[in-house]
């Protein structure tokens, strides 16, 4: 019998209305995901021989019982002890012993953990957790999970953070570069995907903009490679971004200024 991935796809609702905002003419309310509506599982899968399951997307897989009520299904046809379960969350919730109980039946958990920035500037980009209430979150999965368990952290870099990998980097090498158990986590720098909406997608500096990167990424070969791919254009001037980021700011109430000072000044140099 054949393997099957399973990926259960979340989608986030808690954006929509500064989408909205943000986007008037564009209609997305086919993207809202409404909470009182049940995922349905076809069991006909369920007996299927089911080697993986990934619960990803757009919201937090660890805020809702779906996850968890489609693992309980899955054990009552068959031994989870030869299932990979991996997740991508955002640390802003733990889980419930009954959680870690059924995790520990499977033969392998890995959470992703998507972490795109430390400190204010965390809690610029994902308002509603502070970064204080993340790190304890991320030391209470250190202590609590089964031993079959590792992490990843999964960086998105664009406009917003990307002057600032180096200190997240230094953060992830100081306080969780390991499990408990001594097991490596991955640290992986993903491109922010282009949107014609918003796009946030650092592709041009100024000679002198990209320099500065340069000698602040020089000690870390892994995010001087990440600027290989910026090209010198002396004339770029960043405006579209300082569009975006007024828009938002205008919307949330906040500044992104305020909390990436030292950027802001290099991108209007």
């Amino acid at each position: 019998m054949r393997n099957l991935l399973i990926s259960v796809l979340y989608k986030s609702s808690s954006w929509v209305s500064d989408y909205k905002k943000l986007f008037p003419e564009i209609k997305i309310d086919h993207l809202h995901f409404h909470k009182d509506k049940k995922i349905n599982i076809d069991e006909s899968v369920i007996n299927g021989n089911i080697k993986r399951i990934h619960f990803h997307g757009g919201g937090e897989p660890l805020l809702s019982d779906y996850h968890l009520n489609f693992l309980k299904l899955l054990k009552k046809q068959k031994k989870l002890s030869n299932v990979y379960v991996f997740y991508n969350t955002n640390g802003s919730v733990r889980v419930s012993k009954e959680i870690l109980d059924i995790w520990s039946e499977c033969k392998f958990v890995e959470l992703y953990f998507s972490i795109d920035d430390i400190g204010e500037r965390l809690e610029y980009q994902r308002p509603g957790i502070t970064w204080n209430t993340l790190q304890n979150n991320l030391d209470w999965f250190k202590e609590n999970m089964p031993v079959n368990h590792m992490f990843k952290i999964n960086c998105v870099y664009s406009y917003l953070n990307f002057f600032y990998l180096d200190e997240l980097y230094d953060w992830y090498k100081n306080f969780f570069i390991t499990n408990r158990l001594g097991d490596k986590t991955e640290l992986i720098f993903q491109k922010v995907q282009p949107n014609p909406q918003y796009d946030l997608e650092l592709i041009k500096l100024t000679d002198t903009q990209y320099n500065i990167l340069k000698s602040k990424f020089l000690p870390n070969e892994i995010l001087s490679k990440l600027l290989l791919n910026v090209k010198i254009e002396n004339k770029a001037t960043h405006q579209h971004f300082f569009n975006i980021i007024d828009k938002f700011d205008s919307i949330k109430k906040i500044k992104y200024a305020d909390s990436h000072k030292q950027w802001m000044e290099i991108l209007k140099k």
